[in-house]
């Protein structure tokens, strides 16, 4: 395994991998591993022997991993050669890329292709700004009945690691393999332009069947340049059809992060204080209960209450008090004496002691510190403690 040649393995030593293999090696479980072991030796990924008709599998997991070798069926002419084709057009098409640092020595960058964190800061993100303009000559597919007239559009795929991987589709054009236009723009950002293809497919749109290739370029990011391009396309019979396009690439920033949570916070409006009932020598706590009805408060609390009485208090409230710690709160109302509790206007006023599941017919608020009532309501009242008691 990968701990046995990481002690024994030797830097001239090449160990073959199936596709199988070397699939499940280049999963995210695995890739760290793998990547360690490609670092050290050499690595060849042969195609597995059921594909009978030389189909091809997915190299980019593989070349993402750090494999040296991966071997392909050349007698297809298929994506997955196109790809092949694609990557070794950099470097002059000698044959041979070199293999990016984070690839050659992923220990001291912690590389993951699958975790975007783990990008080295040497993968620039950059933002890409492509646009389709259109196309020449585009040939008509094999099996094309006489007189047919194609329905192109072009398909854009970014591929490298998971985290770039995307495609973009352009409208059809009806009838029209000669200069088709179409004047898409796509927008996109690549985090590892190392490690990045463009690939551009030309499709016949068919509505009965499945769409047929007409031609296709693969190009590496970084050989990507910028302005307008005629993009040659690669298959059989396409040698004199072209794509043109338009390229700007930039460095990517990445937006501002949102503050919207935060200036909810410091734009929050201020509490308002509230005011007391303008003459009321009543503190703000029970003032606060002055209107309300008993579904809203079920008792004022005796220290509210005491509070709320200016001046030394009343006999009769003392005897209530002794009352109340022997029997509970059983007295609800004490009224004061006429002398004591006469307003100016001659009407009487009832001092609340403590709370009041009583229900008094004609107060408006039986539960007030200083509630004026007639000498009718107050009739009612006495009744009612009477009753009480």
């Amino acid at each position: 395994g990968f701990e046995d040649s990481l002690q024994n393995g030797r830097y001239f030593h090449m160990s073959s991998f199936g596709e199988k293999k070397a699939m499940s090696c280049s999963q995210r479980n695995f890739v760290k591993k793998f990547l360690r072991y490609n670092s050290r030796q050499l690595s060849r990924i042969y195609p597995a022997g059921s594909r009978i008709s030389s189909s091809n599998y997915n190299p980019i997991p593989l070349w993402n991993a750090g494999c040296q070798i991966v071997a392909l069926n050349y007698q297809t002419d298929c994506a997955e050669m196109d790809l092949n084709l694609g990557l070794f057009r950099d470097n002059g098409g000698s044959g041979y890329i070199l293999k990016h640092d984070a690839l050659v020595n992923p220990e001291a960058s912690s590389f993951d292709p699958f975790e975007p964190r783990t990008f080295p800061s040497s993968f620039t993100p950059k933002e890409v700004s492509l646009k389709i303009i259109s196309a020449q000559q585009l040939p008509k597919p094999k099996g094309v009945e006489k007189g047919e007239v194609i329905d192109p559009y072009v398909a854009v795929q970014v591929l490298g690691t998971d985290h770039d991987a995307k495609t973009y589709v352009t409208k059809y054009i009806d009838d029209n393999g000669f200069n088709p236009r179409w004047d898409a723009k796509f927008t996109f950002v690549v985090h590892a332009p190392d490690l990045c293809l463009i690939r551009f497919v030309i499709n016949d749109k068919d509505v009965l069947s499945a769409d047929d290739l007409i031609g296709q370029a693969t190009i590496p990011f970084n050989s990507l340049c910028q302005g307008y391009r005629h993009i040659q396309l690669e298959g059989e019979g396409v040698s004199h059809a072209s794509i043109f396009i338009k390229v700007n690439i930039i460095d990517y920033v990445p937006p501002a992060p949102k503050r919207k949570g935060l200036m909810r916070i410091f734009r929050r409006k201020p509490r308002v204080e509230e005011r007391r009932p303008e003459g009321a020598n009543v503190p703000k706590g029970v003032a606060d209960n002055l209107g309300r009805s008993d579904k809203d408060d079920e008792f004022l609390s005796r220290t509210d209450v005491d509070d709320a009485v200016d001046g030394p208090q009343p006999e009769v409230m003392q005897s209530v008090e002794e009352e109340e710690d022997q029997q509970g709160d059983e007295v609800l109302f004490d009224v004061a004496s006429a002398d004591d509790a006469t307003d100016g206007d001659g009407r009487n006023s009832v001092k609340v002691i403590a709370g009041t599941n009583l229900n008094l017919d004609g107060l408006t608020s039986p539960t007030a510190a200083n509630a004026l009532v007639s000498e009718d309501e107050k009739e009612i009242i006495a009744r009612q403690i009477e009753q009480e008691l």
